[in-house]
Formats: structure tokens, sequence, C-alpha cells
């Protein structure tokens, strides 16, 4: 059995599909060839139905008419005056001629009219005139006067000249003694033809049979039309099959309402199933083409993209040299193999990377870090930045944010290792579809909701640029699930200030939950934005509010919210509601996490769901006094701390270049407040945010000093120390040496 089975995974994966798609497509196939000829079979019966009524109704009707016009006629006065006359009259006898001429002609379906004279002995026919009733050819017609009846007026059929004839007697009755009589016998063949008009279709027959199951009108083998009679009889319900020989039929019949006589409309199935069967040939063909087309696609697929896996299983197994360890591999087991072999490339790239890991990544995101902080091209970064990246190649620069939108719930969802992960993709994808259009970039992580992305080009065109940051954005949200506001500045000479352009494109990527317009912000939004941010009145108010949420102070929310929402009562509708906006708005910039409450949505669709003023009121109270007290959520919490802990280091070394760097600029970026990240900072590690940062700042001028040429100046400088003096003092005070001195001892 092992011989057999092949040892591609590609033809296995094949044969597996192609068993189960036939398991699948044969079942299907005969259960939809079951439906269609159910289906078809119901709407044969249906229309057969249909027709059937159809003609019971214009039969009835014509039935009926023939009836009343033949009363019309019996009460005719020319034709009375004629059957009832003891003698003959020439008069009477043209009066009645004429009479029977009109009559006969105004009705097609009459075949002729005749009266009969008990007392003249005489009998006047239409076709055939006026004769004795010893001489009349008809005289099967004549016998009938002679039978009993019971004076209903009912059609009857005799025999005439071997022929079933059709006709009506008036009057009916044999009881009472008349001395005239009126025949109407009529047309069979036009009564057919229009009553039973279905007949000529092929594969149908309709025909109206009698009690004795003997065709009255229409055209039906006498053999057939008793056996389908009696089998009616004993069917009630519904329509029946019926079999003669080769032959099979779907009988509908009815009864009628003014006659003792029954309506067959006989549907013969030979057509029906050889059509079905040629439909279900066709079906069949089809399915089969379709799913020889898809096996062969299939196939062609597995073959194109499964095969080179089992090469590469192959050409694992042979240079990893897996025979000999636990677990021998072949080539009918790829998957193990490419398992093993991942495996064991990635603890190599692990290793190879742990070995290669130097300060030479570090140092470029930190000279990268101060141009876009700084602002300035120092005389050390722009060397180093000609020399290690392509940035200052072109004339200009252009310099973009990605922002990552609904970031509180992103820093909940992710641990702080993988938030720093996907924000490498996020900059690994802009640089590669940047670098894609001949554009130097280098992005960098500059902690918290986003990531910078500087560009070097010529006299690039802004709109081919914002397009490009569209495509980026598309693909991170294709490629690492993550949704981003992003905005571009315009082109910068490399010697301009761009920390200044820094803060201003990362403000206006706010400016999407503002208007909720999803593009990629220029500068030229700047005046939408300038008009966002224009001085609100009570804004002193809205700075306390603000300052008190940093404080840790609930019962100064309170107040400060209260007097805000007092100042805004006596404005009408339109105005409170802008003033709401711009309010909104500049809280959300000071505690993004509550954008993440208002759901990424404008601040004008988010403000509709209120109805009221304090409505609007209750709410912000709730979601700054969470932003005070940020419960520690449970079991989770000590893990919280810890990751808000990791944020705050990592924004540290971020900017330990800005001297101006204090907790303040930290719980800004955290969204946290002052009080809170104090306290867990403490709890954490064990010391205040002040005294690490000044120990983080000696540790990098340390590294600075070992690593690098750059002068004790630079070092300060980069290192955020304001003075020289200053810088001098605390280092001496650290390590008990110099800089000069530190320098010295490390170097040899």
């Amino acid at each position: 059995m092992r011989s057999i089975r092949p040892k591609q995974t590609y033809i296995r994966m094949f044969l597996v599909i192609s068993i189960a798609m036939m398991a699948m497509t044969v079942p299907f196939f005969v259960w939809v060839s079951a439906q269609f000829s159910h289906y078809a079979y119901s709407e044969i019966q249906k229309l057969s139905g249909d027709k059937l009524n159809q003609t019971l109704e214009n039969t009835e009707f014509i039935f009926r008419k023939l009836k009343d016009y033949g009363l019309r006629m019996y009460d005719d006065p020319a034709l009375k005056n004629w059957m009832y006359s003891a003698y003959e009259d020439g008069v009477i006898q043209s009066e009645a001629r004429n009479s029977i001429t009109k009559f006969k002609a105004f009705e097609p379906f009459i075949s002729k009219i005749v009266m009969v004279n008990l007392m003249t002995g005489r009998v006047f026919d239409s076709q055939d005139g006026l004769v004795q009733k010893e001489d009349y050819p008809d005289q099967g017609m004549l016998d009938i006067l002679d039978e009993s009846r019971d004076g209903i007026l009912e059609y009857f059929v005799y025999p005439s000249d071997g022929k079933q004839v059709m006709a009506l007697l008036f009057p009916s009755g044999s009881k009472a003694p008349y001395s005239g009589y009126l025949f109407i016998t009529l047309d069979t063949e036009a009564l057919r033809t229009y009553l039973l008009q279905f007949n000529k279709e092929i594969g149908v027959q309709v025909a109206i049979l009698n009690e004795d199951g003997k065709p009255v009108l229409g055209e039906m083998d006498d053999r057939l039309s008793q056996e389908i009679a009696a089998k009616g009889q004993s069917i009630h319900d519904g329509p029946f099959t019926f079999r003669q020989g080769q032959d099979s039929w779907i009988v509908n019949y009815t009864s009628m309402r003014s006659q003792s006589w029954s309506i067959y409309y006989l549907t013969r199935m030979n057509e029906f199933k050889s059509k079905v069967e040629r439909f279900q040939y066709l079906l069949a063909g089809s399915a089969a083409a379709i799913l020889l087309t898809l096996l062969a696609f299939l196939y062609w697929n597995l073959r194109a993209n499964i095969r080179p896996f089992s090469r590469l299983a192959l050409n694992l197994q042979q240079k990893l040299d897996f025979q000999g360890r636990e677990g021998t591999f072949d080539d009918g087991k790829e998957l193990g193999v490419l398992e093993r072999g991942i495996d064991l490339l990635v603890n190599k790239v692990d290793d190879f990377r742990s070995s290669i890991r130097d300060h030479q990544g570090l140092i470029k995101e930190d000279f990268l870090r101060q141009w876009v902080l700084n602002g300035k091209l120092s005389s050390h970064t722009k060397p180093y930045l000609e020399s290690n990246t392509s940035l200052l190649v072109g004339s200009m620069i252009q310099l973009a944010v990605l922002r990552i939108e609904g970031y509180q719930k992103f820093a909940d969802t992710y641990d702080f290792s993988s938030r720093k992960l996907m924000k490498y993709a996020m900059g690994n994808i802009a640089e590669e579809i940047m670098s894609g259009r001949k554009f130097a970039v280098e992005s960098l992580d500059m902690g918290g909701d986003h990531v910078v992305v500087l560009i070097g080009c010529e006299e690039a065109d802004l709109v081919e640029t914002s397009a490009l940051l569209e495509e980026i954005q598309r693909q991170i949200e294709r490629w690492v699930k993550i949704e981003t506001a992003a905005a571009i500045s315009d082109l910068r000479h490399p010697e301009d200030d761009i920390h200044f352009s820094y803060e201003h494109v990362h403000e206006l990527t706010l400016l999407k939950f503002v208007n909720g317009e999803d593009k990629v912000y220029r500068e030229d939004d700047y005046e939408t934005y300038m008009k966002m941010i224009e001085p609100l009145p009570g804004d002193a108010e809205l700075d306390n509010l603000i300052q008190a949420v940093r404080a840790g102070r609930a019962e100064k929310v309170e107040l400060f919210l209260d007097r805000l929402v007092q100042n805004m009562q006596s404005l009408p509708y339109r105005e409170c509601q802008f003033q709401l906006t711009l309010i909104l708005y500049t809280i959300i910039r000071a505690f993004h996490s509550i954008m993440d409450q208002a759901n990424a949505r404008s601040i004008q669709k988010f403000l509709e769901q209120f109805n009221t003023l304090m409505e609007v009121r209750n709410w912000l109270a709730t979601e700054l006094i969470k932003q005070i007290e940020i419960p520690d959520r449970g079991e989770g919490g000590t893990g919280r701390k810890l990751e808000i802990t990791g944020e705050i280091v990592e924004y540290i070394r971020s900017r330990l270049h800005d001297p101006m760097l204090n907790i303040d600029q930290i719980a800004d970026h955290i969204s946290l407040s002052v009080r809170y990240i104090r306290q867990i900072f403490k709890d954490s590690v064990g010391t205040s945010i002040a005294d690490y940062l000044l120990a983080e700042r000696i540790r990098h001028v340390k590294m600075l000093l070992v690593e690098t040429e750059l002068s004790i100046a630079d070092i300060a400088e980069r290192s955020g120390f304001q003075t020289k003096s200053h810088f001098f003092t605390v280092f001496k005070k650290s390590t008990g040496l110099t800089p000069n001195e530190y320098r010295q001892m490390h170097k040899e």
C-alpha cells in the first residue's frame, strides 16, 4: 500500500481534493436533476390543470348559451305556430322557414334545426326542407320522441348514419302530451375545434366522456377512454398517471356541472421524459466539464505553488542533514522537514541577529531622532547621515507621520514588545513602498502612537508622495491590520528647522478625528487646523480642567466642568455645538484615550448621540475621572502597570536629547495623570522618574564616549544637558570621573 502512495505532497493533495470534490459534486448533480424533474412534472400538472379548467369553463358557457338559444327558438311565435298548427298553411310555413334560416345563421355551432308536427305528420328540416314524418331520413331522431324522458333539458347523443350526433330536444319532458317538437343538432367538429383546441398540440388529448366512459366530444380510442374513465372514478383526488403499452400519460379530469359528463385532459409523458433526459445529459456534461476544468486548474495551481515546497523540503533534508536525528524524514513528509528546517533556520537567524547586533543601529536612530526633535542638522549629525543614509543625497526632504488610530485599544491589545514590532513593520512597509519609487527613505519610531517617515527627494510632486502614503496606509491595514491617519509636510531644505514640521504634521493627523475626512493631510490644510484651535471663550477654565486631571484632583474636575457648561447654557444651539466641538478637540489632544472612547468618529457626529448639554457634561466627567483613576483592571493590574512603565522608559530613551523633557510631557504622551504615572513608576522601578531620567542621560553619555568620537560638548547636547557646567557636575558626581577621564579609561 505504501509503494503506491504518491510521495509528492502536491499529488496527494490533488487526489484528496479531487475525491472530495467528486463526492460533493455527484450527489449534488443527482439532487439537482431530481429537483428539476420534479419541478418540471409539477409544472406540467399545473399547466394541464389550468388548461382543463379553461376548457371546462368554455364548455359550460357554450352549452348554456346553446340551451338558451334553443329556448328562444322554441318560444319563437313563427316556429310555434307551425309546430302546433292542425293544418298546413303556406303563410305559417313561410314564416317558420324564415325564422329557422335567421336562427341558424346567427349560431355557427348548430348543424341543423328540425321541427316535428305530430298533428299533421310533417317534419321541417333546415337542410332537407318539408317532408312527411315516415319519409324523414333520420328516423333515429324521431324514435327519441317515443322514449321516456324526465323533463330535464340536457344534451344527448344518438347514432345517425354511423356517427354520434349531439342534440337538444324541446320540450324535454315526455309525460305531458305535446303535438310539436324542436330538435337542434350540433356541429361536433366545430365544437371540438373551438372547445378542445389543445387536442392539436403534440402529445395532448382532450375529450368529453359520458358516464359510460365513451367519447361524446373529441377523439379518443374507446379502450383507452374506458380504462381512463374507470381509473378516474377510483381516484377522487387530483391528477393521476396512466400507462398504456409504451405510452405514459398524466391525466387531469373534472366533472361538468350541467351534464353527467367528465372532461379529460391527457398529456403524454414520452416527449417530456425524453426532454428531461436530454437536459440531464446536458447538465451532467456541463458539470463534468466544469469539474474537469476545476481539477485541471487545481492541479496546475498545486503543482506551481506546492511543488516548490517539496523541493525546498528535499534541499533542507539534504543540506541540513536531518538523517540520524530524532524523527527521520523522507520525501513523503515534507511538512515535517519544513517545520524542522524552519525551526533551525529561525534559531540560526536569532543567533545571527544577536551576534551582529551592536550600537550602530541605535546610533543611527539616535542621530535621526535628534535631528527631528532638535530641528537642525548639527556639525556632527550631517556628516553621519550623509555617510550612513541616502536622505541628504537629494536637495529636498519631506516629513510624514503615520499615527495609529485607536491607540489606547491598540496598547491594551498588544504588549510593549509586540507594539514595537508592529510599528517596526509599519516603518518597513513605508520604506519598501517609497524606495520602490526611487525615494531615499528612513522610518523612525518616535514612541507612542506614531511613526515618522523621512523622505529624501528632489523637486518631487507632493501629489505623488501623498498618493504613496495612501498606498502605505492600505498596505499597513492589509498586512498589519492597523488603521492609520497620515499627514505629510511640504518640501523642506535639509537645513530648515524640521522640528516645527514634525510637531505640525503630527498634529495635523488629528484633523481626521475632527472632520472625519479620510485622506492624507498636507500643510495646505493648516488653515483649517488653525481655525479649529482658535482661542476659546473660557480658555482659562479649560486649561484649569486639564491641569486638574493631570494633578489627579477629581473634585476640581467637576467644578471646572460645571463652569464651562454654565458659560455655554445661554448660547444658541449652533454656537453651543461649535464650542463643544472645540472643547472636546482640546481635551482629546491632551488625553488621546478619550478619542478611543469616541470610537474614532468625527466630533460633530459623535456629539449627535447626546440630547442635552448635561449629557455631554456627565460623559466628559466620567471619562476625565477615568484618566485620574485608571483602574488596575482586575487580576491583570500588575501587568498593566508594567506595560505603562515600559512605555514611559521607551519614551524617555527616545527623548534623552531633549533638555526640556519633563514629567508633564510624559503624562501627555501616556494620556495619564502626573500623579498616577509618578506612583506606578515608583512602584515598578523603585526610583522616581526624575532620577531615572538623569540616570539614562548618564548611560547615554557613557555609550557615546566609548562608541563615537564626538566632542564632549556634542555628547552633552545629545544627552539633553542644557549647559556644559551642569553636565560636568552631574557626570563627575555619578561616575567620580570627568568625561575625558572616562573616555580615556575605556578606550584603553
